[in-house]
């Protein structure tokens, strides 16, 4: 199965195989290629993540949270596809969409404090990762003349923190039992994630 097809309605330019294709993009290192495309795969699974959260929740405050936050992972998602071809985006998007939908559905069961405590974990998770790949870049240069990739990055990152934050501040509440072992199952389910779509 062509795992783009879980894409296409998500972006505005659908790659494909057809003559009208795109033309592929440079060549890049083998390590930036998995870099990229673990953000590519954290994009995609975090725009599944505030649909799930949209298909559950009728709280017109959390509503509105996973409306705004879907917008700007969907635009992250769309920069992070520019970068990548249709060969280079990991195999595992099914995979993902599944558990992006789970990871905001089942939270969003369980209120407005849930969701913003699972928000706070991924984008607590995502913070470091994307804070080592500007590391890493910034190392080499020569991976990135024109400066395109850091440059998303830093935006990626940025946005992310802004969610995060503002997860933190609808949600003051100090965890539970339940939600501090649901942001470890987050943070050990992210780090798995990045391990497979590094390789596949």
């Amino acid at each position: 199965m062509n795992t783009l097809n879980f894409v296409g309605p998500l972006l505005s330019t659908t790659l494909t195989s057809h003559s009208d294709a795109p033309a592929a993009k440079p060549a890049k290192a083998p390590w930036l290629t998995a870099s990229l495309r673990t953000d590519h795969a954290g994009e995609y699974g975090a725009v599944w993540l505030y649909k799930g959260i949209l298909r559950v929740s009728r709280d017109p405050l959390v509503i509105q949270f996973a409306q705004q936050h879907l917008e700007t992972e969907t635009t992250h998602l769309e920069r992070m596809a520019a970068l990548l071809d249709e060969r280079e985006v990991t195999a595992l998007l099914p995979l993902w969409k599944v558990a992006g939908l789970l990871a905001g559905a089942i939270p969003a069961v369980f209120g407005r404090k849930a969701v913003f405590a699972t928000v706070d974990a991924v984008e607590t998770f995502v913070d470091q990762h994307y804070l080592s790949q500007i590391i890493e870049l910034s190392k080499r240069p020569d991976a990135d003349p024109t400066g395109e990739m850091i440059e998303l990055l830093y935006d990626c990152r940025h946005d992310e923190l802004v969610h995060r934050e503002e997860a933190r501040k609808l949600n003051k509440s100090a965890p539970g039992p339940a939600i501090r072992a649901w942001r470890r199952m987050i943070e050990v389910g992210s780090h798995i994630a990045v391990g497979l779509s590094t390789r596949i």
